[in-house]
C-alpha cells in the first residue's frame, strides 16, 4: 500500500511540474522581464560562438540543446529548464510531512520568480537543494553532493552561498541557541564590514555600481512584508529549534544565513536580495518539523505573504 501511495505522489509531482513548466514556456502570465534576453541569447548562440555573460554550465547546456533540438526549440528549452527545476523540488517536498501544503507554499511564494523569471537561478537552487540533502545524510556521498553543487554553480554563481552548508555540514547540526545567535551575528558582520575591502579590491567598480543602483532602482525597505514575514518564521524556528530533525537543521541555518546576509549586505541591494531569494525553498523545507500549533501559524503567515508577493510580481509581466 505504501508503495502505491508513493507512486501516486510521484506521479502527482511529475504532472504538476509538467503543467507549470508549460505555463512558463507559453508565457501564460505575459512576457517576463528576463524572457526577451534569454530568447535573444538562444537565437544568437552557435557551436562556434556562444560566449556570453552567463555561466559556463548554462552556456554548454544551451548550445547542446540547440544542436539536438534545433534553432526553433526555444519554447521547449524554457519548458525543459522549468520542468527539471520543478520536478526536483516537488520530488523533494513530496518526501516531507505536509507535502501538499509545502508544494502550495512554494507555488505561491517562489515559483513565479524562479520558474517564470529567473529560470537559471531556479534550476541552480534545485541542484543545490539536492546537494544539501545529500550532505545532510548520516553517510553522504562526497562525489554526489559535489556533482550536484558544481552543476548548480555552473548555472548561477550565487549558488556558492550554499558551499559552507554542503561541505562543512556537521557544524550546522547544532541546537544550542547561543550558537545560533553567534552564527547570525557572524554572518551579519561579514557582510556589514566587507564593504570597504570589497570596494578596495574591485577598484571602485562595485562602489560605482551601487551608486548607479541607488539612482535607478527602488531602495531597500527594512520593514518590507517579506522581511517581517521571514523574521516571524525565523523566530518560530529559533524558539522551536529542538523540534527540527538533525538532518533538517542545515536547511534552517541556510534560512538564517540568508536573512542575516540580507541585513549585512544592505549596502549592496542586488546581492542582498539575490542571496535571500535563494533561501525561500530551504525555509519551506524545515517547517514540517515544528510543533503543530507553531507550524500552522507559520504556514498561514507564509501563505498570506506568498499570495501578496506573487500578486506584486505579476506587475513585472507585460
Amino acid at each position: 500500500m505504501n508503495n502505491i501511495v508513493v507512486k501516486k505522489k510521484t506521479l502527482f509531482g511529475f504532472l504538476l511540474a509538467i503543467v507549470f513548466a508549460v505555463f512558463s514556456s507559453i508565457q501564460i502570465l505575459g512576457t517576463g522581464p528576463d524572457r526577451i534576453q534569454y530568447e535573444s541569447y538562444f537565437n544568437k548562440i552557435s557551436i562556434s560562438d556562444f560566449d556570453s555573460r552567463y555561466e559556463f554550465g548554462f552556456e554548454y547546456f544551451s548550445i547542446l540543446f540547440k544542436i539536438i533540438f534545433g534553432s526553433s526549440s526555444f519554447l521547449f528549452f524554457i519548458f525543459t529548464i522549468a520542468f527539471i527545476s520543478l520536478v526536483i523540488k516537488f520530488n523533494y517536498l513530496l518526501k516531507r510531512k505536509d507535502w501538499l501544503i509545502l508544494i502550495f507554499l512554494y507555488l505561491i511564494s517562489a515559483m513565479i520568480l524562479h520558474e517564470f523569471i529567473q529560470i537559471r537561478v531556479g534550476l541552480a537552487i534545485a541542484f543545490c537543494i539536492l546537494s544539501l540533502a545529500e550532505a545532510s545524510k548520516d553517510k553522504p556521498s562526497f562525489i554526489l553532493k559535489t556533482f550536484f553543487f558544481l552543476f548548480g554553480i555552473s548555472f548561477h554563481i550565487t549558488s556558492l552561498f550554499f558551499a559552507p552548508f554542503i561541505f562543512m555540514n556537521a557544524i550546522f547540526k547544532k541546537y544550542n541557541r547561543f550558537y545560533v545567535l553567534t552564527y547570525i551575528m557572524t554572518i551579519f558582520c561579514i557582510g556589514f564590514f566587507s564593504k570597504g575591502p570589497i570596494y578596495s579590491l574591485t577598484g571602485g567598480l562595485v562602489e560605482s555600481y551601487v551608486r548607479l543602483m541607488e539612482q535607478d532602482e527602488t531602495q531597500i525597505t527594512l520593514f518590507s512584508a517579506r522581511n517581517i514575514t521571514l523574521a516571524f518564521i525565523m523566530l518560530i524556528g529559533f524558539i522551536r529549534i529542538k523540534d527540527i530533525e538533525k538532518s533538517m537543521l542545515p536547511f534552517f541555518y541556510v534560512s538564517l544565513g540568508g536573512y542575516a546576509f540580507w541585513f549585512g549586505f544592505i549596502w549592496f541591494p542586488l546581492i542582498a536580495h539575490r542571496i535571500l531569494e535563494l533561501t525561500v525553498l530551504s525555509t519551506i523545507v524545515w517547517l514540517p518539523d515544528i510543533k503543530k500549533d507553531f507550524r500552522v501559524v507559520a504556514y498561514t503567515v507564509l501563505a498570506i505573504f506568498g499570495l501578496y508577493y506573487s500578486y506584486n510580481l505579476l506587475e513585472l509581466f507585460e
